[in-house]
């Protein structure tokens, strides 16, 4: 999935960004997205622009701290530097979803998926 472009991540930043970080974003992005709002057709043409918006200050932020992909939450040592990492998410990309009211939290009831279960 990419919901933004090389191009529009260079004016955005005066600078280029990897293919594997353009999805690695969008996708990041759109997992936060509530499920009542996601749409899984969106591209970089379609997507909500507050969306964009948050795809491409989460991909600085990938590209700026190059976080290796690890998948917990703890003390990381590589050679003689060590450091503790919680997350790989741009507080502020998650905000911009926040405030726009398109970020899951699972507790809304607008937010939430109504599943029937039996009858």
């Amino acid at each position: 999935m990419t919901l933004f472009t090389n191009s529009e991540y260079q004016q955005r930043y005066s600078e280029t960004i990897d293919t594997d970080l353009i999805e690695m974003a969008s996708d990041m992005i759109f997992a936060q997205c509530s499920p009542m709002y996601r749409d899984e057709t969106w591209d970089a043409n379609s997507v909500p622009s507050e969306i964009k918006r948050a795809c491409l200050v989460q991909a600085k932020f990938l590209k700026d701290y190059e976080i290796p992909n690890i998948d917990y939450k703890s003390r990381v040592k590589v050679g003689e530097m060590e450091t503790e990492l919680s997350s790989h998410y741009s507080t502020y990309a998650l905000t911009i979803l926040a405030n726009n009211g398109y970020q899951y939290r699972g507790s809304l009831p607008n937010m939430a998926i109504n599943l029937t279960l039996g009858d």
